[in-house]
C-alpha cells in the first residue's frame, strides 16, 4: 500500500514518469494480481493505471509507452483493457496506433480443443 500512496502523490503532482516507475514496481511485485495479494491491492494498482491512462488522454507518446511497459512486464490484455476502462475496439485501436502486436493468450478451452484435435488425428 506504501507504494499505492506514493504513486498517488506523484500524480497529484502530475509527475507522470514517477507514477510509471511506481506501477512498474507494484506489477513486478504482482500487486496487480488480486489472487497474490488481494483484491483491495489489486483494485488500487488498477485504479492507478486508470488515472495515469486518463491524465495522459493528450498524449498518444506517453499512453504508447504505458502499454508497452505493461506488455512487457507481461500483464493481460484483459488486466489492461479492464484497468484503462476502454473497450476492446479502442484497446486494439490504441495498441494498432502504438505499433503493438499484444496477442491474448490462449484460454485453457482452446488448449484442450487443439490436444483434443491431434489426439483424434493420431489416434482415431
Amino acid at each position: 500500500m506504501e507504494l499505492v500512496n506514493q504513486a498517488k502523490k506523484c500524480l497529484e503532482n502530475g509527475d507522470k514518469e514517477c507514477v510509471m516507475r511506481k506501477i512498474e514496481e507494484l506489477v513486478k511485485v504482482d500487486c496487480h494480481n488480486g489472487n497474490a495479494v488481494g483484491k483491495e491491492v489489486a483494485d488500487k494498482v488498477r485504479e492507478l493505471v486508470h488515472e495515469l491512462w486518463l491524465a495522459s488522454s493528450g498524449d498518444n507518446e506517453f499512453r504508447c509507452g504505458l502499454l508497452k511497459v505493461l506488455k512487457g512486464l507481461g500483464v493481460s490484455k484483459t488486466w489492461v483493457k479492464m484497468a484503462t476502462n476502454t473497450t476492446w475496439r479502442y484497446l486494439d485501436k490504441c495498441l494498432d496506433k502504438c505499433g503493438i502486436d499484444w496477442e491474448g493468450r490462449a484460454t485453457r478451452n482452446e488448449i484442450v480443443r487443439q490436444l483434443e484435435d491431434l489426439l483424434k488425428s493420431r489416434f482415431g
